[in-house]
């Protein structure tokens, strides 16, 4: 292969200026929370929360917005990911039999996740002083009013950045890259296919026969809801994306899954809800009657907890399996929520 401003120009693999992530192949993540504030602001500004013969309120506007809303473009996949919360100030004119007063207060919503439907959240509503009864009307109506508008700009959010093109504002982005060649497009594909199977087998087969297994052991400390990360690990999008790899995935006791495109296989053997998963687990080199058994538990508090467990490991496999769950599960799943990754025992 021709090296970098040698050889044939006809076969050199180039960056292109427009960046375009050609057939949506590299690793992209854009975070969209600036845009999201914008957008939010926009759709809530004097939006109306009830007019009628009790008073008056309305949205007064964004009052804040925080957490992670990052918009990610995979192997041809587009989708956004999110996790946060925010609140929006009110204001209005309550009527009373003796006249009418001025009252504000704030809505909350306490979380936002992606493992709910748009409009499947809760929210929270204060008052700043008097004004107890404002208090109830605006709880009442925004159950319809506040909740139709986040599902809109949800929809809309979720439309506009699944379409077109997204350039990464990460400093460590993979640099996008055509050719001038269809051949050499083809060939550049398969190449790239075989790196990223490359990054979980090894490139030739062992033999484990008469090798001692070992056990491994390790806690993860991360700063997101235990229901989100929990169900990644059974969800076949999100894990492809956290992982960065193609997943299939049957979540189910008794069902099959294969990760990183087939070098990683097995069965899941019991699955308690936001507690626990065990896993029969294989890389594909090993000999056929070789697995070793993953156990995940999870513990909720102000931060989520995973304490892995894997037993049986082939002894000359036990770095290399050390090495995948720090660099394609915690350390993409640190980038996202925060946390913690303790050292294997």
């Amino acid at each position: 292969m021709a090296k970098w401003g040698e050889g044939d120009s006809r076969w050199i693999v180039e960056e292109r200026e427009d960046g375009h992530n050609l057939n949506d192949w590299h690793w992209v993540e854009k975070n969209i929370v600036p845009w999201c504030k914008t957008e939010v602001a926009n759709r809530f500004k004097d939006l109306t929360i009830y007019d009628g013969p009790l008073g008056q309120f309305k949205f007064t506007g964004l009052k804040n917005l925080d957490g992670s809303i990052c918009a990610h473009v995979r192997r041809g996949r587009r989708f956004v990911m999110y996790e946060y919360n925010m609140s929006f100030d009110w204001s209005g004119r309550l009527v009373q039999e003796d006249g009418s007063i001025e009252v504000k207060g704030t809505v909350k919503i306490p979380y936002m996740g992606d493992e709910n439907d748009f409009d499947d959240f809760e929210f929270e509503v204060s008052v700043d002083g008097k004004g107890a009864k404002a208090k109830g009307i605006v709880h009442q109506e925004c159950k319809k009013v506040l909740k139709k508008a986040v599902k809109e700009f949800m929809e809309y959010m979720n439309t506009k950045w699944t379409e077109g093109p997204i350039k990464s504002d990460s400093q460590s982005e993979i640099k996008r890259c055509t050719l001038k060649n269809e051949e050499q497009s083809s060939q550049s594909s398969s190449s790239v296919k075989a790196a990223a199977s490359s990054q979980v087998t090894n490139s030739s087969s062992k033999s484990k026969s008469g090798v001692k297994n070992k056990d491994l052991t390790q806690k993860v400390t991360l700063n997101g809801p235990v229901q989100m990360i929990f169900s990644t690990f059974l969800d076949k999008d999100r894990l492809s994306a956290f992982t960065q790899s193609e997943t299939h995935i049957d979540p189910k006791v008794g069902g099959a899954f294969k990760l990183f495109s087939g070098n990683v296989t097995g069965e899941f053997l019991e699955i308690v809800p936001e507690k626990k998963i065990v896993q029969k687990w294989r890389f594909s080199d090993w000999k056929p009657d070789v697995y070793s058994t993953v156990t995940l538990t999870f513990e909720s508090s102000s931060q989520t907890i995973i304490k892995l467990s894997q037993n049986n490991i082939p002894a000359d496999d036990l770095n290399r399996t050390k090495e995948g769950w720090n660099r394609f599960y915690w350390n993409n799943f640190r980038n996202i929520f925060g946390g913690n990754i303790g050292s294997f025992m």
